[in-house]
């Protein structure tokens, strides 16, 4: 029996996201076949995810361009939301990407064209924010085409800083993982410059074991040489990569296609760029132009920065490095181009400071790591010596305070950690609650799904003060329709903004997969000054379900079903 939705015919599903499912269908009415878009059935009585559609929906139709994906109608069709698109025949980048890395003309010419359509968008108001190989389609004619405008912005009108990070870590900005409060244009110019350096190397710039793993290194860490990875690039490749990747969205190119034109003019140096694939086999050569470029100011940038006080005006803190007076800041620049220029003509001496500087760093990892062991074996005569050196030591291994609000985990992706020992439950109770060292677990521990949209959880002191009660509408932000529909033995996690930033969450063992986790400054009234003689209560529409003491570390409640 064929399955109609608003005159469409659905042939089978093409792809699925984190929302919606793509199908190939068929245009009765025009004998075509079209993308057909339909919101998740477990999501269509979520507001949220309803809201979210409709505003992919508002957005796309607004732009038409040769490489944005033509959409032909946004509707409903009784309770279901759909869109309906041009259907690509020829799948995706990230299909492509896995097989081989293209030749390096055609690899050019899709960056082109995707750069042109974010100009676009971005001209019109539209920042689209998840830019990846999976959203690069390509048509019967094997033209590339932007799609997915899921989580598209207006640029004027960004998200606060208290709302959920959006985007695919792996190719998501600085400033996305930040949730800095405004995103503009350059976080996808940014998102292009991670493809073109896959599309040229054959690896992401950053990878890692998990999500927030990834999102630090996008903050913190500069990314691995391009030329280190395929020394076969044109020298002229790595600094037009570098400047896209910057941490500073003012240091990158302007434009999308500015940086693609940068970009093809440094491949042209390249002889066999027509034949050849943009990744190769490593080889030893011109490792010294990689490892020179690797330190230079775009890594310099790219490193941890301290943020900038209050007191520095704001054209003082942009640029190189930050923090410094511009015409300090222009003299620092001004000689690294100048040794910069020396040590490329002359390969010998680069070598030996290259080497050079690869030894202290190796020695600074080395105390890095065994500083305090060192530091303790000292044995100092005097309490003075015992206790400067146990400063020492406590700062040696102290870890940066990081501000990072939340980010969804996927299942698999999280180390489990040792949790309290369960105690006996209820064949009624359906959720346990764990809770500890700045973070609170909801496991539903029952054999179907279970709803906490309704739940809400505050913290009552030893003394009577009452905390400010986080509810299921602010843990929505992140955890999305897992609120209402929470599958057997997963699990949810709120945690204090200083938990998050001295290593993120752990999934407990209990949790088949940890669906989502959320720090944010409203989170921390629940953990800050927590003392054993404290209580959790967890209310269920205003009204009290469950008291929780903080020192037994773990309780269980029954949420009644709808």
């Amino acid at each position: 029996m064929r399955e109609l939705i608003a005159g469409y015919e659905i042939i089978g599903a093409i792809g699925h996201g984190g929302m919606a499912t793509v199908y190939r269908a068929r245009d009765l009415e025009r004998q075509r076949d079209v993308a057909l878009k339909l919101l998740r059935s477990e999501y269509l009585t979520d507001l949220g995810f309803r809201a979210r559609f409709e505003r992919e929906g508002a957005v796309i139709t607004t732009l038409e361009h040769k490489a944005i994906v033509p959409v032909y109608e946004v509707g409903q069709y009784e309770e279901q939301l759909y869109i309906v698109m041009a259907y690509m025949p020829h799948g995706s980048l990230a299909e492509r990407l896995r097989q081989a890395p293209p030749p390096v003309q055609s690899a050019t010419g899709i960056l082109a064209r995707i750069g042109a359509a974010l100009d676009y968008a971005h001209s019109q108001g539209v920042i689209h924010r998840d830019l990846k190989p999976s959203n690069i389609l390509f048509d019967a004619e094997d033209q590339a085409y932007l799609a997915d405008f899921g989580i598209a912005r207006q640029s004027q009108a960004n998200e606060p800083g208290g709302v959920a990070i959006s985007g695919t870590p792996a190719y998501m900005s600085p400033e996305q993982a930040r949730h800095d409060a405004m995103i503009t244009g350059a976080s996808d110019v940014y998102a292009l410059g991670v493809t073109a350096y896959q599309m040229v190397t054959g690896r992401l710039p950053f990878t890692a074991q998990t999500p927030v793993a990834i999102l630090m290194q996008h903050i913190h860490e500069s990314p691995p040489a391009p030329r280190d990875v395929n020394p076969e690039l044109s020298p002229g490749v790595e600094p037009v990569l570098l400047k896209a990747l910057s941490k500073d969205p003012d240091r990158r190119h302007g434009t999308a296609t500015a940086f693609v034109t940068a970009l093809q003019k440094a491949m042209q140096g390249d002889p066999g760029r027509g034949e050849r694939s943009m990744a190769s086999v490593i080889t030893p050569e011109a490792a010294v132009a990689a490892l020179i470029a690797s330190i230079g100011p775009a890594a310099t940038v790219g490193g941890p920065q301290p943020e900038p006080a209050q007191s520095v005006a704001p054209e003082e803190s942009k640029g190189g490095v930050v923090g410094l007076p511009v015409r300090v800041r222009e003299q620092i620049e001004s000689r690294w181009e100048e040794l910069q220029s020396r040590l490329t003509a002359r390969p010998a001496l680069a070598f030996a400071l290259v080497t050079l500087l690869a030894v202290i760093c190796a020695l600074l990892a080395v105390l890095a790591l065994r500083g305090p062991a060192l530091i303790t074996a000292l044995r100092p005569e005097s309490p003075a010596e015992a206790e400067e050196l146990a400063g020492l030591a406590s700062s040696a291994t102290s870890p940066a305070s990081i501000y990072l609000p939340f980010a969804p985990l996927q299942r698999g992706l999280v180390t489990p950690t040792a949790t309290p020992a369960p105690t006996p439950t209820t064949p009624a109770d359906n959720v346990r609650m764990l809770y500890g060292d700045g973070v609170v677990t909801l496991i539903n521990i029952s054999d179907g799904h279970v709803s906490l949209s309704e739940l809400a959880l505050r913290r009552v002191t030893s003394d009577g003060s009452i905390s400010p009660s986080f509810g299921a509408g602010q843990w929505r932000r992140v955890a999305g329709a897992a609120i209402s529909a929470l599958p057997a033995g997963d699990c949810l996690q709120l945690l204090s903004t200083d938990s998050a930033a001295n290593g993120g969450p752990k999934k407990p063992a209990e949790c088949d997969t940890l669906r989502g986790w959320l720090a944010t400054r409203e989170t921390d009234p629940l953990f800050q000054g927590l003392q054993e003689g404290d209580l959790f209560q967890v209310l269920l529409n205003d009204e009290l379900l469950q008291t929780c003491a903080v020192a037994d570390g773990n309780c269980h409640f029954t949420v009644p079903q709808p």
